[in-house]
């Protein structure tokens, strides 16, 4: 049989190597962003490695392309073994996903357990949303490059704060099943952070069950949440579902068996059990007021998505009569058109309505009002607590 076309072999060698540089072109973006804009030494150290691993993999193809073999081994070796290690050290600057902290923790239930050694661990919080900001501006996600810069610097203050706390530092991200929910359609695992108040040494702890919106359950959500907690002497379960798109969770399976949880635990007082929400977590809210809203004692909406063909039905209107429900939103929400709440406000006329509008503020309202918001909250809870005294 006759030897292959040299120059027709060669070329087969060049498109493939065009595939592979066409496959790591979002890698090689990715780690450039993180090298330039990384906020910790973990997730410098994975863009360096990542660069390192994939400029190795192109150094492969010299020999077949150039036949030379010898000159490339000791580079190659150098390029490996740094990325390696890059990665290497980056896992033991990863969270552990333990607390020594008895009031901060975070749950699994299902089939998936904490990877220290995952991406989303490897790469910290707080350098993956920055990374999102930047990335987000290509995407069709409805946020000007003006609202994504504001964004940003929300973020970075929230974190700032957060990665100091050791605790919330090593509980590692929640993020990997948001990714997994957009690319795999993957959410069905039980997940959720949890903080306790408990050196105010209450008997029992009225719980806020919180739904995080879309993109994902950061853990600077209970952060914020964190100073509600210890104020009003509540305790905070927010779990975990997927990428936020609560709607997918009809029955609401995910919400049922957070609250079976709480009402497990000894700790919690499930008479005064309330469900919070933020943007999309109001897609779950609505339909679990719809479905089981009588076990709750009250609701807190912040920049809520809100359907009003959920809120309009009468087994909603049922459930929701008579109870105290709390309404935080920016007007300048152009995510949450003020009518749409204004109107959702109305329907719910027969409910305990309080109502705060923030005329300044936009969508990002939890990060951008985060310690009045939480004032806001805990004098809520107060308020409920003397009227039932």
């Amino acid at each position: 049989m006759a030897d292959p076309n040299p120059h027709k072999l060669k070329l087969a060698h060049f498109l493939v190597m065009f595939i592979h540089l066409c496959a790591a072109l979002p890698f090689i973006y990715l780690s450039i962003l993180l090298l330039i804009h990384a906020e910790t030494t973990g997730g410098l150290l994975v863009g360096a490695g990542t660069l390192l691993l994939i400029i190795f993999t192109f150094s492969m193809w010299l020999p077949v392309l150039f036949r030379f073999n010898k000159k490339t081994m000791i580079p190659d070796s150098i390029l490996l073994f740094s990325g390696i290690a890059c990665f290497t050290a980056s896992y033991f600057m990863s969270p552990t996903g333990s607390s020594t902290n008895t009031g901060f923790s975070q749950k699994f239930h299902g089939q998936t357990h904490f990877s220290r050694a995952g991406i989303t661990n490897i790469v910290p919080e707080i350098d993956q949303l920055k990374l999102g900001t930047y990335v987000f501006r290509y995407l069709p996600v409805g946020i000007d490059e003006k609202q994504m810069n504001r964004l940003r610097t929300l973020v970075l203050d929230v974190y700032h704060e957060l990665i100091k706390e050791e605790n919330f530092k090593n509980a590692g991200s929640a993020l990997g099943m948001c990714y997994e929910d957009i690319f795999l359609g993957k959410r069905s695992t039980l997940h959720f952070y949890e903080y306790v108040p408990r050196q105010l040494k209450k008997d029992k702890y009225p719980v806020m069950i919180f739904l995080h919106g879309s993109l994902g359950n950061f853990i600077g959500y209970t952060w914020v949440l964190k100073k509600v907690a210890d104020t009003a002497g509540v305790a905070i379960v927010s779990p975990t579902y997927g990428c936020g798109n609560w709607y997918l969770d009809p029955e609401c399976m995910t919400i049922g068996e957070t609250f079976e949880y709480c009402r497990a635990n000894k700790e919690f007082d499930m008479e005064n059990a309330y469900l919070a929400c933020l943007s999309n977590g109001g897609t779950g809210l609505t339909r679990e007021i719809m479905l089981h809203g009588g076990k709750y004692k009250g609701f807190i909406i912040v920049s809520a998505v809100l359907e009003e063909n959920i809120y309009n039905s009468s087994e909603f209107l049922s459930n929701i009569k008579s109870k105290p429900v709390l309404i935080l939103q920016g007007e300048k929400d152009d995510r949450i058109p003020l009518d749409n709440i204004r109107e959702f406000e109305s329907v719910i006329s027969e409910s305990l309505v309080t109502s705060r509008y923030f005329p300044e503020e936009d969508h990002f309202l939890m990060f951008s009002k985060r310690n009045e918001m939480a004032e806001i909250i805990s004098k809520w809870f107060g308020n409920i607590s003397e009227k039932k005294q």
